[in-house]
């Protein structure tokens, strides 16, 4: 009899320890899928307003083609911007493609398709127009700094002109003609052309950067 009840408390036990175990792993398990829920909540909402503003498929567009793209450069290096132009273009004809080919009346979303191709495009492209552009405002700006060959002809002659008088009127002093008044005012007419040069240089309008 004692043998007997021995059993039986011990068989009470075991089950109760497998409910026990059971309650555990239940309460294990409602506490993983709380926090992969929690997780999967918070991920949706620090995505959705990025997807608002870029299309899910905008996205999958881009980290498809910037892997590609590391095989492309290493195989033509000097022209990524382009690179990352043909890898698009493809990506998308096999998006179009795989449309179509899903099924005989699937329309494809060509609207839909050259409007991601633009949202990476475009940034891409811009960003080389400016370059560009600034590229050409800093020539011009150069070009612009330096001494126009019309003025500098104009002033080389006006100087060889006026160097020449005052050289004529030296050697006839040299030569004992009394022009030494004359020789003054040629000196003094040299003067005042280099002057007004300088002066001119000074307040020549400056082109801001």
């Amino acid at each position: 009899m004692i043998l007997a009840m021995t059993f039986i408390n011990e068989t009470i036990k075991k089950i109760l320890e497998a409910i026990q175990e059971i309650k555990d792993f239940t309460n294990s398990t409602q506490t993983f899928i709380d926090t992969t829920t929690t997780i999967i909540t918070r991920t949706y909402q620090f995505l959705a307003p990025i997807f608002s503003f870029f299309p899910w498929e905008v996205l999958l567009l881009l980290v498809v083609s910037i892997f590609l793209l590391l095989w492309v450069n290493s195989l033509f290096p000097t022209t990524p911007k382009w690179n990352f132009t043909w890898i698009i273009i493809m990506l998308c004809s096999a998006w179009a493609y795989s449309v179509a080919a899903s099924s005989v009346n699937a329309k494809v979303p060509w609207l839909q398709i050259i409007q991601s191709a633009m949202y990476l495009l475009i940034p891409v492209h811009l960003l080389g127009i400016s370059s560009w552009l600034a590229k050409l405002g800093i020539q011009y700006y150069k070009k612009k700094k330096q001494l126009n060959p019309k003025d500098l002809k104009e002033f080389i002659y006006n100087l060889d002109q006026i160097y020449h008088k005052s050289s004529s009127v030296a050697h006839s002093i040299l030569s004992g003609e009394p022009r030494h008044e004359e020789f003054q005012v040629q000196i003094d007419h040299l003067k005042e052309f280099l002057n007004k040069a300088k002066i001119q240089e000074i307040h020549k309008p400056k082109k801001n950067d």
